[in-house]
């Protein structure tokens, strides 16, 4: 038989671990809430957002850009950013005469635009560079982890990959290529 005060303890503990189990649902479904719903999700306008074009003083805002652009948020530390340049730098190569911007966020903390454009440059990256030191992209598209590439036309998101991407993948081309007016759009499975 249990004492009153033993009683008392293990009905502190059970509301005390129930209350605690609560919270954690809330936060999770809060959590991916915010990712299920991001303001990088496709077909959502893009959302406000500026950064400075790297080696400038030169702010530069998404609201601003028209026509094609694949923005991609990259860092010099990240492995699978650095292995997808090159192929971002192909489709840039590709496309740009056709009106394809390739816009490379860079959200480096600690790295000065000496080292960015130095890293840039020995990868042989010559699409436009912009900075974001204080990783205002990551808010702003409620983005989580790097890289991330958006598809963006018309002030909307057409696409958005997490992860690395590969822009000569036949769907992410057929992607770009549609964006650009280049091919017939995908259609619909009925």
């Amino acid at each position: 038989m249990m004492s009153r005060e033993g009683g008392r303890v293990a009905r502190v503990w059970l509301f005390g671990g129930a209350a605690v189990v609560l919270l954690v649902i809330v936060l999770v479904a809060s959590i991916g809430w915010v990712v299920l719903s991001g303001a990088g999700a496709p077909g959502r306008p893009v959302p406000d957002y500026d950064a400075r074009v790297l080696g400038t003083q030169r702010e530069v805002a998404l609201a601003e850009l028209d026509g094609v652009s694949l923005l991609n948020m990259w860092a010099t530390w990240c492995g699978p950013c650095r292995r997808e340049m090159p192929a971002l730098q192909a489709i840039y190569e590709r496309y740009a005469d056709e009106g394809l911007r390739v816009i490379g966020v860079n959200v480096d903390t600690s790295a000065s635009d000496e080292d960015i454009a130095e890293f840039a440059e020995a990868i042989g990256v010559t699409f436009e560079i912009w900075r974001d030191p204080q990783n205002e992209f990551i808010e702003a598209f409620r983005a989580m982890g790097v890289p991330q590439t958006y598809l963006i036309a018309g002030g909307r998101i057409l696409r958005h990959w997490q992860g690395r991407m590969n822009p000569m993948a036949p769907e992410n081309l057929t992607s770009i290529k549609t964006a650009l007016g280049l091919a017939a759009a995908p259609r619909a499975d009925t």
